[in-house]
């Protein structure tokens, strides 16, 4: 399993383009739709697109939730998956065939994350190995995490497959604390990318593509100033 049939730096590059590095961006540009839309409420509602603004926000609360939910679900021996789980355990059972480009990234991820000193600091399969390792185990799961279980619960019972579950009766979880389960998924991304040479973290740890996730939200935020009703002035 995991055995690549083409050049394994080339699949892990696709493998993180079409899981990991998409669904960190499609939460990012979620989260910024919904907010803008929360932020100005009484906009909303004056305005003659409230109704495709609820939608919208609607959309946008379900896009984050499935993005979050794919990003941390598990790999099993049935199939394969593009999740952060999955793209670690393609690293780590191909490491003799894919050798780290840029071990500056490595080192920086593992000391933000506190665990520099628990893995051999001299690149090689020994490293990678254990880098995926300490990896996985910061990676939240849905038995040790509240958030990412309200988030997966919502997913499973009311987004992909509905239930006779009314709303009320399935657990919730602050933005705040949904945002969280993304510093994981980030610093994997940046990890991986340390082995393809491409640069999707800074050096803070910040996802670099965050600007252009942010995009669609700035959009709707103008959108809702230019349609807000003026203030009648006073006398």
């Amino acid at each position: 399993m995991n055995q690549p049939s083409t050049d394994p730096v080339q699949e892990l590059k696709r493998l993180v383009s079409d899981g990991i590095s998409t669904d960190i961006y499609l939460a990012h540009e979620a989260h910024g739709i919904f907010r803008a839309i929360g932020e100005r409420v009484p906009n909303a509602n004056a305005s003659t697109y409230q109704p495709m603004l609820a939608v919208l926000q609607t959309y946008a609360s379900a896009e984050f939730v499935l993005a979050v939910t794919r990003l941390l679900e598990r790999q099993r021996e049935t199939y394969e998956l593009h999740s952060v789980h999955g793209v670690l355990m393609f690293l780590r059972d191909n490491s003799p065939n894919i050798p780290v480009e840029q071990p500056q990234w490595v080192q920086q991820s593992m000391e933000r994350l506190g665990l520099w000193e628990c893995v051999p600091h001299e690149s090689g399969p020994e490293q990678t190995r254990a880098v995926v390792d300490a990896l996985l185990s910061k990676l939240p799961h849905y038995t040790n995490s509240e958030p990412l279980k309200a988030l997966k619960n919502l997913r499973d019972k009311r987004i992909a497959h509905p239930e006779r579950v009314t709303p009320e009766g399935i657990p919730t979880t602050s933005w705040a604390k949904a945002l969280k389960l993304l510093e994981i998924p980030v610093e994997a991304l940046g990890v991986c990318g340390a082995y393809t040479s491409t640069a999707y973290v800074d050096d803070k740890g910040q996802f670099m593509m965050d600007t252009d996730a942010a995009r669609a939200g700035n959009a709707t935020r103008r959108l809702l100033e230019a349609t807000a009703t003026p203030t009648p002035r006073r006398p």
